[in-house]
């Protein structure tokens, strides 16, 4: 086959069976007896049925998905795709254990695909921007939690998004608060004295594959319920904070605060 005929197996790879899912695709552009000569674990290397499973699996996680491609190069039987795939993150599981964000997410990479007789019989190398990808959803992540848990007080949300041994380092009190029940009831405690409370959180992922995640946030709130031990003032109060967040299997798993806990108290009075 001519190099253009083998560049088109690899646009109907990109445009047909990733951005149209049609996965049946798969059937008549991949080999039944594909090669891993340099050990590159590519889906390809799992066959047709491996590469549906794998495409469909993404498509359920990131939907809806597309994948465009931006180059093509071909030598001989070798092709070289640059391409982008983007969605939106709706779904999780597999390589994907973050929960739901609704995070538009985009992941470049370029791959080499070996194309014989009409078909792809061999991806012998691909890199992908995977790590930033990591990163925004993590920092999506934090984002619900401050929206829906503390803000919003849906506290049903934490189950999804923290471990159940969620490790809180909290300066205010004597000891670590501990799983995902104690986290509830110091939020609703937090909400009960502030009816309105309110977090701005500006959200910094780290370079590291989204293990950890840094906010910075501006709490603002009125006291109108008891608030360790002080009875209710009518204040407004403002107090800033800085928090870290460490993910373990796509959850938060462990926490610390660091807030400006003496201003707080003496604007309620406590001090």
């Amino acid at each position: 086959m001519t190099t253009e005929e083998n560049k088109a197996v690899i646009r109907r790879f990109v445009n047909e069976l990733w951005s149209e899912g049609r996965l049946d695709v798969a059937d008549e552009i991949i080999s039944e007896s594909p090669r891993d000569r340099r050990g590159s674990g590519g889906m390809i290397a799992g066959g047709p049925e491996a590469v549906k499973a794998a495409v469909g699996s993404l498509r359920r996680i990131y939907s809806p998905l597309t994948r465009e491609v931006h180059e093509l190069v071909a030598e001989g039987d070798t092709v070289v795709v640059y391409s982008t795939i983007r969605g939106l993150h709706v779904g999780s599981g597999g390589p994907v254990p973050w929960a739901p964000t609704g995070e538009e997410i985009s992941v470049t990479g370029v791959a080499a695909f070996v194309v014989e007789n009409g078909k792809i019989v061999e991806e012998p190398w691909s890199n992908w921007n995977l790590a930033a990808n990591s990163q925004q959803i993590a920092a999506a992540v934090v984002r619900r939690y401050v929206e829906e848990v503390w803000n919003r007080g849906e506290l049903a949300a934490a189950d999804e998004l923290l471990t159940p041994g969620h490790v809180r380092h909290d300066p205010l009190l004597e000891a670590d608060v501990v799983g995902i029940d104690e986290v509830r009831k110091q939020v609703s405690g937090l909400r009960t004295a502030f009816p309105d409370l309110h977090f701005e959180a500006s959200i910094y992922p780290s370079n590291d594959e989204g293990e950890f995640v840094t906010r910075r946030w501006t709490m603002t709130g009125t006291h109108d319920g008891e608030w360790m031990g002080v009875a209710p003032t009518g204040v407004k109060v403002v107090s800033t904070g800085m928090a870290l967040s460490r993910f373990d299997g796509g959850k938060i798993a462990e926490e610390w605060i660091h807030r400006d806990d003496l201003g707080f108290m003496r604007q309620i009075g406590a001090l």
